[in-house]
């Protein structure tokens, strides 16, 4: 008996094209709603808010930004016009317009690796000048200790990596946008 040698395209024993890969892989599109058939939730509404401003790296990107978010994700109307008008708040808002305005240097979701845990963690928006960071996170909850705990855990990953953290800003997107600088 001759003993089979397994191929580049083989897994275990089995040939891909033997494979019934409609029955084990499903594609989502575009055209998927992340949130089907039920009501948009608190945290929902916060990651749709957090989606939004990633895409959102100086103020002329926020008009584009929302027609393409709200066909994309299949918003409900009265949700997108209050993402729309939290988004237009916070980047006309006189602590932070200045962060919205064109530099090359403006990174959105930017992840940073903490050796401690092996994890990667992510800063919603960090503006750079050479070395010098202005970190913000955005939190469309209550006000809680932890969030200052969290953008401080941001900024010493940040100054480990080398760089100098001249500010961090938690940004509470509410009926109003209230900034909170961090030390």
């Amino acid at each position: 008996k001759e003993e089979k040698k397994s191929t580049a395209g083989e897994v275990s024993g089995q040939h891909p094209e033997h494979e019934a890969w409609d029955k084990v892989l499903a594609i989502a599109g575009p055209d998927k709603n992340p949130f089907p058939e039920k009501e948009l939730s608190e945290q929902d509404y916060g990651n749709l808010f957090h989606e939004l401003m990633a895409s959102v790296r100086i103020a002329s990107d926020l008009e584009p930004a929302i027609s393409s978010f709200g066909n994309l994700f299949k918003v409900p109307d009265d949700i997108m016009k209050k993402l729309k008008n939290q988004a237009e708040e916070l980047i006309s808002h006189p602590e932070l317009k200045h962060l919205f305005q064109n530099r090359q240097n403006i990174l959105t979701e930017t992840e940073i690796y903490d050796p401690e845990t092996g994890k990667l963690l992510r800063a919603d928006r960090v503006i750079a000048d050479g070395k010098n960071l202005t970190v913000i996170d955005y939190k469309t909850g209550d006000k809680e200790v932890v969030h200052q705990k969290q953008i401080k855990h941001y900024g010493q990953l940040f100054e480990k990596a080398g760089y100098n953290v001249q500010k961090m800003l938690l940004v509470y997107v509410h009926e109003k946008i209230d900034t909170v600088e961090v030390a």
